[in-house]
């Protein structure tokens, strides 16, 4: 047995997540060769790229048995159609996208796994299972003397509309107590332009390492979520389908790592099976009063902290493989190397 590792086409979105499942196959003991599509797409040639990684699947030498597709199942047809000899695992990474973009192709895969439950409630498919994603082999608290990483509340990601007046509160109540907040990531396609986000934020992508260092060395971090109403742009996927994102992000998990508190939005249902791992906020004043009462009792903040780190430790990689394993009909220890 032996995976052939295949990154989506969105290297900000599915890079971090392939490469934690190599760094998963390597404990785990498992073969694999990891193929980086989303750097043919982005500085080389797309097309090249599909036509190494199908190479790739025909080489006797290779010995591959099994695409493990981290992203969505989005390979073309053709690549799918010849390549009958192997095994096809899908492993979402970002979701809910358009699904329906993807139905035509969900014949030619054995087993999907989606990181949110919205998607396998839709189709009902018991091919289809939902795995949630988990935190990133580099996930981990990063203490850097840097003072730009520093800060009392910080968000990274995409703001969406519904989610602006959430902060722009955040913003006035730095203004009025001196705090510092971080604004980064994706400002320009949803923020009206009258917005005093444009001003403080930073738009450019912030990349997954630094990301880890941002969120590592702030005292609280604020986690939303996808927004299913949110108006597609150019080369963004309609949510045709309308699917309601409502499971936990990767966010989740990997805050608990970096040892930050979070504030999560009271959206997902499943943060009910996480008692005192967060607090949960449902309004821009109901946020801006949580905020204020964290950053104002250190001990508190800090209880939450340890609870997160000792409830989401388990969420790894690892541990996703194992399922994902388990789902093929491969049982292994938890200790020990599955091959030798």
């Amino acid at each position: 047995m032996k995976f052939l590792i295949h990154t989506g086409r969105y290297p900000m979105s599915t890079y971090d997540v392939a490469t934690s499942y190599e760094a998963a196959c390597r404990q785990l003991g498992v073969k694999s060769d990891f193929f980086n599509w989303a750097s043919f797409c982005s500085v080389f040639n797309e097309q090249v790229g599909l036509q190494l990684s199908h190479s790739m699947t025909h080489r006797k030498n290779f010995e591959i048995t099994h695409l493990l597709n981290v992203a969505n199942p989005d390979l073309p047809t053709w690549w799918l159609e010849s390549t009958d000899h192997i095994k096809k695992i899908a492993v979402t990474a970002d979701s809910p996208w358009d699904w329906s973009e993807y139905e035509q192709r969900m014949q030619f895969y054995d087993l999907i796994f989606v990181n949110d439950k919205s998607i396998s409630d839709h189709y009902n498919d018991p091919k289809i299972t939902y795995l949630p994603t988990a935190y990133g082999s580099d996930a981990r608290q990063i203490i850097v003397d840097n003072p730009a990483y520093h800060s009392d509340i910080c968000f990274i990601g995409t703001v969406y509309p519904s989610r602006v007046p959430f902060f722009e509160a955040v913003y006035q109540y730095c203004k009025q107590t001196d705090r510092k907040f971080i604004l980064k990531g994706c400002l320009d396609k949803y923020v009206p332009r009258d917005s005093i986000l444009w001003e403080i934020g930073d738009h450019e992508m912030v990349d997954h390492l630094d990301t880890i260092r941002y969120y590592s060395n702030s005292k609280i971090v604020i986690n939303t979520h996808r927004d299913p109403t949110w108006k597609p742009t150019e080369y963004s996927i309609h949510n045709v389908l309308k699917l309601d994102s409502y499971s936990l992000n990767p966010r989740f998990y990997e805050l608990a790592m970096c040892k930050t508190l979070q504030m999560l939005e009271s959206t997902q249902p499943e943060h009910g099976k996480y008692p005192n791992v967060c607090p949960i906020f449902t309004n821009s004043d109901n946020l801006v009063q949580q905020i204020d009462k964290f950053l104002n009792a250190p001990e508190l903040r800090q209880n939450y902290i340890d609870t997160a780190y000792e409830t989401l430790k388990e969420h790894n990689y690892v541990n996703r493989l194992k399922v994902i394993l388990k789902k093929i009909g491969i049982k292994q220890s938890l200790t020990e190397p599955i091959f030798k």
